[in-house]
């Protein structure tokens, strides 16, 4: 496997202000340039809205059919880093369309998507979302050159995803291509080319749980998934809580679903993790 250099985007955005989320992470990221070399530049679950959403009135607000504010910005910094970039958004899809425009799904490897592989200077004016649409909690992975390589949909759901979203139909993987002469996996170009192919997996955040809570620990869905795929990275966005797994019992606030559920805007912390 060839070298794979991956910048991740840690930030807790406010709620609702994709305007000023996206300056944010202009301004986290402006130190870098291309000649940094970063191969891929991660995001988090729902990096630009903030979450969670009371219900999918909520969301709806927020929601982006394709090549939307979301996408664009991917794009613009993609091209300039030259590099692949990955950001989790609420997708809302005609629901003519459904689950057909998703990328790849279990068994298959993403691909790119076939009517979304425009520039953003092509087209920059916004497609309301209907009260009809489809949601998804998901995640839009757009190469260097402004094609968007897949829009992957959280497989599992979290219980409060289940009040706005719908299930993915399958875990996906995508060839990522990264600056490296040594040689990648499938699709390589071979030494001494400056470019190879990583096979990634993509995951959101309740994806590395048994689904629903409810099937074994064991099945461990999302690793059988980078095994059936054959990947060599796992890209992992998420919207945690801001309590640290090794964080001493007594200090740790407790979590109850159904009242995150019901919370308010604002009313609770998250931090970034992969």
């Amino acid at each position: 496997m060839p070298r794979v250099k991956v910048a991740c985007a840690q930030l807790n955005p406010t709620r609702g202000d994709v305007a000023g989320n996206m300056r944010r992470v202009d301004a986290m990221t402006s130190r870098l340039t291309a000649d940094d070399g970063v191969d891929v530049l991660l995001l988090p679950e729902m990096a630009l809205t903030g979450y969670v959403f009371d219900d999918a009135r909520d969301a709806r607000r927020v929601a982006e059919r394709d090549d939307g504010p979301t996408t664009r910005w991917c794009r613009a910094l993609a091209a300039r880093l030259r590099c692949v970039v990955a950001c989790g958004y609420p997708r809302a899809v005609p629901r003519e369309r459904g689950e057909e425009e998703e990328g790849g799904g279990e068994g298959g490897g993403g691909g790119g998507d076939r009517d979304d592989s425009r520039t953003s200077s092509d087209d920059d004016v916004d497609v309301e979302v209907d009260d009809d649409d489809v949601l998804y909690n998901a995640l839009v992975v757009v190469a260097a050159d402004g094609t968007v390589l897949t829009r992957y949909h959280k497989t599992h759901l979290y219980v409060v995803d289940e009040t706005w979203a719908s299930e993915g139909s399958g875990f996906v993987s995508v060839p990522i291509p990264v600056r490296d002469g040594a040689g990648g996996e499938s699709g390589e170009n071979g030494p001494g080319s400056g470019e190879s192919v990583v096979v990634a997996t993509l995951g959101i955040c309740m994806d590395i749980n048994p689904r629903g809570f409810v099937a074994p620990w064991s099945a461990h869905e999302l690793a059988r998934a980078c095994l059936k795929h054959e990947s060599s990275l796992l890209l992992f966005a998420s919207a945690w809580t801001n309590n640290h797994p090794d964080d001493p019992p007594e200090s740790v606030t407790p979590v109850d679903p159904n009242e995150v559920a019901r919370s308010l805007p604002g009313s609770h912390t998250t931090a970034l993790a992969w």
